[in-house]
């Protein structure tokens, strides 16, 4: 599957797997555009042939590659793939989009969602930048029927899209928007067609006409105003070129926020976002706008990505993010990324173990390198949710926890882009390390009637406003991290997360105050690959690298699941769309209005278990020696 320059590999997920990245996503960048202060679209010759060509449809010459300084070059490159991609769509009528499925060509497509696609992949059919592979082969081939196949798709879909009620979400959303003004920028500069090239500026005009900053934006916007700068950059129109530029300065830094985190709720998109902004660069270039406001903000981006790696060199799992490594190329030669991305072969050393950042996270742990022959200890901890965006999870409090090489504690990462119960429990509380809250009926005197489950109550929004906050972080004398969790009306909790490096254990104490009667259940999500077996207090967890124990003081009895055809609970993200099985541990209890409950739980990986006890409001740790953390 092509990405566009504004739309990476769709990692698999809404945006982003193969993220046209989609992710876990989007899709990837690559380049795009080409500046001109003339009123009418510039037009650069074609390089002389060796050879005479054949003049074919549109006027492009035959039997050789597409014009250097095409734009269609610089926006979506062709690849090696293209021959195989082309030839799907002319022998096959097969649309290929990788993770998202498949896509059936009619003589006359209809352009309505298919069964064979996904809801990301029924959105990328609208992006159009799939037939480019026509194009580019077949002038390489000399194939006249196969340019005019590139020519007549696009000119069909235009045609089947001029009333309202046809610019549908999937249709007008701003990544596929983005999407295929890449590919009429492209159509137009190849063929200087009228109707191509009003379509290329009616699309551009509105990209920034309904631009603005605000909940729910997200990376999105870099591919509708990053295709808005190359078309108008085309169009050789300075004033709206200047305005496009100006929305994606603005767009960077709202996106990456004054410490370099993200505003998505997710390490992969901040990732996705330093590369959808890193591609735009030959675009500025070739605009003549500077590009120095963009440069500044992904350079903040580095530090916050480096953090954000586990010891196994991986992106840790929140939100929408699926298991994935820095690519080197992405960051500068001594930065602390450059180093995470090459595992410590290049780049500066991270000094700092305890990082909080606006974005709400924390990202710690007891050294960057290696301690006596294993990898070292590292947690993370989601500590606010103040902004609502399409890849955020409901995850304040969530817990991971990496030790001895292995991923104890997991977040279960996005699945795919699609309504269904899976990557609704992907999302939700459920599939969290967290507190989840029940509301129950007020408790009825006659026995013949039980209290039941009456669902979720009302959930307040993940905002700054909402009371959740981060009451302390330190670093002294042990990592400390406090937040007060506001998710739900009927209950107040409180979370205390504990690391010392003494014991190298974590501990977590969970405070529940009900406002009205309700079950409040602790749970830990367990990846894949990682045995449990639990007891009374506890549980062992098993990897083929090491083992970790967890000791559980405050009561309720603890039960393992697995997910199953009638249960979500433990399923994990291995790729996009691609499920594995983990563990879902929980233990928890009925409390009555005005109550409280209070759990403590201890978690350490090693060949020697911890051992904990409560005592006077004081907790202690013992493993080798023994520590205490006060209750707060």
């Amino acid at each position: 599957m092509r990405t566009p320059l504004v739309a990476l590999t769709v990692l698999a997920l809404a945006a982003g797997v193969s993220p046209a990245a989609a992710a876990p996503g989007d899709p990837e960048p690559s380049e795009s555009a080409s500046p001109s202060d003339t009123a009418s679209p510039t037009v650069s010759p074609s390089a002389s042939p060796t050879s005479t060509p054949t003049a074919g449809p549109y006027g492009i010459p035959m039997k050789q590659n597409i014009r250097e300084d095409a734009w269609c070059r610089l926006l979506i490159p062709n690849k090696k793939g293209d021959a195989a991609e082309a030839d799907s769509i002319m022998d096959d009528n097969i649309v290929d989009l990788g993770q998202y499925g498949y896509y059936r060509l009619s003589a006359n497509p209809n352009w309505k969602p298919q069964s064979t696609l996904d809801s990301s992949g029924n959105t990328h059919v609208n992006g159009l930048y799939w037939a480019v592979p026509l194009l580019y082969t077949g002038a390489r081939r000399g194939d006249v029927p196969m340019v005019d196949r590139f020519f007549d798709l696009i000119g069909d879909w235009l045609s089947k899209h001029k009333k309202k009620k046809t610019r549908t979400w999937s249709v007008t959303q701003p990544i596929i928007a983005g999407e295929r003004l890449w590919t009429l920028t492209c159509a137009s500069d190849i063929s200087n067609g009228e109707r191509f090239v009003k379509a290329t500026r009616k699309e551009a005009n509105k990209q920034i006409d309904t631009f603005k900053l605000g909940s729910g934006t997200n990376n999105t916007g870099i591919h509708s105003q990053g295709s808005a700068l190359a078309a108008f950059c085309y169009l050789g129109d300075a004033a709206k070129r200047d305005i496009a530029a100006n929305n994606l300065n603005r767009l960077a830094d709202y996106l990456i926020l004054a410490d370099g985190s993200d505003r998505e709720g997710s390490p992969w998109y901040a990732y996705y976002t330093l590369r959808l902004l890193e591609n735009l660069a030959p675009v500025y270039d070739r605009c003549g706008v500077s590009y120095d406001r963009i440069y500044t903000a992904t350079q903040r981006l580095q530090r916050y990505l480096a953090a954000a790696v586990d010891p196994n060199f991986h992106l840790v799992m929140i939100g929408d993010t699926h298991r994935a490594e820095l690519a080197p190329k992405w960051f500068a030669p001594d930065s602390e990324a450059r180093w995470a991305a090459t595992q410590g072969a290049e780049g500066q050393p991270p000094s700092s173990l305890y990082d909080v950042f606006d974005g709400g996270y924390v990202f710690a742990r007891n050294s960057w390198t290696d301690i006596d022959g294993h990898r070292p200890t590292f947690y993370s901890v989601r500590v606010s949710r103040p902004y609502v965006t399409a890849h955020v999870h409901s995850d304040l409090g969530s817990v991971t926890f990496n030790s001895y090489g292995t991923e104890f504690v997991g977040d279960p990462g996005p699945y795919r882009y699609n309504s269904s119960a899976i990557r609704d429990y992907m999302v939700s509380r459920s599939g969290h390390s967290v507190i989840r809250v029940t509301e129950k009926k007020p408790k009825k005197k006659s026995k013949k009637k039980k209290s039941s489950a009456l669902g979720l109550p009302a959930v307040r929004p993940p905002a700054a406003s909402d009371g959740s906050s981060v009451l302390a972080a330190t670093e002294d004398p042990y990592n400390q991290t406090c937040l007060k969790d506001r998710t739900y009306t009927a209950a107040r909790i409180t979370r205390w997360v504990y690391y010392d490096t003494a014991i190298d254990g974590l501990v977590v104490v969970d405070k529940v105050k009900a406002l009205k009667r309700i079950r409040a259940d602790q749970r830990w999500q367990v990846p894949n690959g990682v045995t449990v077996s639990t007891r009374s207090n506890g549980a062992t967890l098993t990897s083929p690298n090491a083992s970790a124990t967890m000791l559980f003081t405050g009561g309720g009895a603890v039960r393992k699941y697995r997910p199953s055809s009638k249960r979500q609970d433990g399923w994990f993200t291995n790729g996009y769309g691609e499920l594995v099985k983990g563990t879902t541990l929980q233990r928890g209890a009925t409390i009555a209005k005005g109550k409280k409950r209070t759990w403590i739980s201890v978690l350490a990986a090693g060949e020697t278990a911890p051992s904990v006890s409560l005592t006077d409001g004081v907790v202690s740790v013992t493993r080798k020696q023994t520590d205490t953390f006060p209750l707060p």
